[in-house]
């Protein structure tokens, strides 16, 4: 809606650059094509491992117009605990940033309904950078998935501090309130 009615005004700032609604729209857009092509729809999790970017940022709005459940890590945590969340979300896709290729590695070996990795930034791992697939489908509309309030959009993790990290459901609803 902000990128319909406010095209040109600043969306993001980040480290220097800045982005209209209208771009990060069609990065959204973009994202959500190519995460659509490799099967993410309505209520598939994605696991998302990263420091804040502005990727992290596009990956966020790309699952919640699939209707997807966006589940973000805390980069803190070490490759034994992502893979626990991994396992049970039961993310089938992980986007994970360049500096935790190692994570990259050990969770996609051992979370069972994981389909695919992709990367954050400068990476030799996994299918596929972000920045390529948004590159590959940047025009490409996508529009917004139905979903109801009570829908998933974000498993919001917490520290663990009394064992392992319990999920907080996070509905479109409370989002869209």
């Amino acid at each position: 809606q902000a990128a319909r009615r406010f095209p040109d005004r600043p969306g993001l700032i980040w480290r220097g650059r800045q982005w209209s609604w209208q771009e990060i729209d069609r990065a959204v857009s973009a994202l959500a094509r190519g995460l659509a092509a490799r099967g993410i729809s309505k209520g598939d999790r994605l696991l998302v491992h990263s420091k804040n970017s502005d990727e992290m940022f596009v990956s966020m709005f790309a699952a919640f117009r699939l209707g997807a459940v966006w589940v973000p890590t805390n980069f803190r945590l070490m490759p034994e605990e992502v893979i626990y969340l991994a396992t049970f979300s039961g993310a089938k896709g992980f986007l994970c940033q360049s500096d935790f290729a190692d994570h990259a590695a050990i969770v996609a070996a051992n979370a069972p309904d994981l389909r695919f990795v992709w990367s954050f930034g400068e990476a030799s791992f996994g299918e596929r950078t972000v920045s390529d697939v948004i590159a590959a489908h940047l025009g490409e509309a996508c529009p917004d998935a139905a979903v109801d309030h009570d829908d998933p959009c974000w498993y919001f993790f917490t520290s663990g501090t009394t064992g392992r990290s319990k999920a907080a459901v996070l509905t479109h609803g409370q989002m869209a309130f």
